[in-house]
C-alpha cells in the first residue's frame, strides 16, 4: 500500500496560517494553494500498473482527494492499445456524452472494445464544472504520464483541451480535431469533447464527418 503525506514542515506552515486566519476572525476560508510546484514525482512512482493505481488511490495532495470514495480512475482494458483521455471523468458519466462516445467508438471507428481504455488526468471526481482545476491537474498529471509509459498504447485520443497537457499546441479544438501528433512515439489524435457536442449539436455533422476521415486514415496505416 502506497501513501502520500505532507512533510512536517508543510503541516506546520498550514497550521500557522490557519491560526493567523482564526486570530483575525475567520471561521472558514476557501482552499489555499500553498505549494504551486508540488506534484507527484514521476521518478518515485511504481512501475506496475496495479501498484500505480493503488498509489494514486491514496494520494492526498489536493482538495479533490476529499472525494476519494468517488474516484473514477478509468474503465475498460487498462492494457488496451487505444486510450481515450479527458481532463476529468465527467465526460464518461454524463449520459448524453456517454452515448456520443459509444457512437464514435462502436459505429464510426468500429474499434474492438477489448482494445479500449477510458481514463482521465484527474483521478478524483469533480463537482464544479465551471472550475479549470489547473493546480490539481498539475499535481495529478504525472500519474497519467507514468500510466502511459507503462502500458504504451498505440493511439491516444485526447478529448477537449486535454491535448494541451501532451503538446505545446494551443488552438481551438475544432481546428485541431483529427490532426495527428506525437507523444514519445505514440500517436495522439485530439477530438472535440463529447460534452461540447452534447451542448452544441449543430457541430455534430461537421465533427462526425471529420471522424470518418480519421477512421479512413487509421484503416490505411
Amino acid at each position: 500500500m502506497y501513501n502520500l503525506t505532507m512533510k512536517d514542515n508543510e503541516k506546520d506552515l498550514i497550521l500557522e496560517l490557519l491560526q493567523k486566519y482564526k486570530y483575525i476572525g475567520f471561521d472558514y476560508i476557501e482552499q489555499i494553494v500553498l505549494f504551486k510546484d508540488m506534484k507527484t514525482n514521476i521518478e518515485h512512482l511504481p512501475n506496475d500498473l496495479n501498484d500505480l493505481l493503488d498509489y494514486s488511490n491514496n494520494c492526498d495532495l489536493c482538495s479533490l482527494s476529499k472525494n476519494r470514495a468517488l474516484q473514477k480512475s478509468g474503465m475498460g482494458n487498462i492494457y488496451g492499445s487505444i486510450y481515450f483521455i479527458s481532463n476529468d471523468s465527467s465526460v464518461y458519466y454524463d449520459n448524453n456524452s456517454k452515448k456520443i462516445i459509444e457512437h464514435i467508438v462502436n459505429d464510426i471507428f468500429e474499434f474492438d472494445l477489448d482494445d479500449i481504455y477510458y481514463t482521465n488526468i484527474l483521478k478524483c471526481q469533480i463537482f464544479n464544472h465551471n472550475v479549470t482545476y489547473e493546480n490539481e491537474i498539475e499535481i495529478c498529471i504525472n500519474y497519467i504520464f507514468k500510466q502511459i509509459d507503462i502500458s504504451k498504447p498505440k493511439i491516444i485520443f485526447t478529448l477537449g483541451d486535454c491535448l494541451d497537457h501532451f503538446t505545446r499546441i494551443k488552438n481551438n479544438i475544432l481546428e485541431l480535431s483529427g490532426n495527428t501528433y506525437n507523444y514519445n512515439g505514440i500517436t495522439i489524435i485530439p477530438l472535440v469533447s463529447p460534452i461540447f457536442l452534447s451542448k452544441n449539436p449543430s457541430f455534430k455533422d461537421k465533427v462526425y464527418n471529420n471522424l470518418k476521415k480519421i477512421k479512413s486514415r487509421l484503416d490505411n496505416r
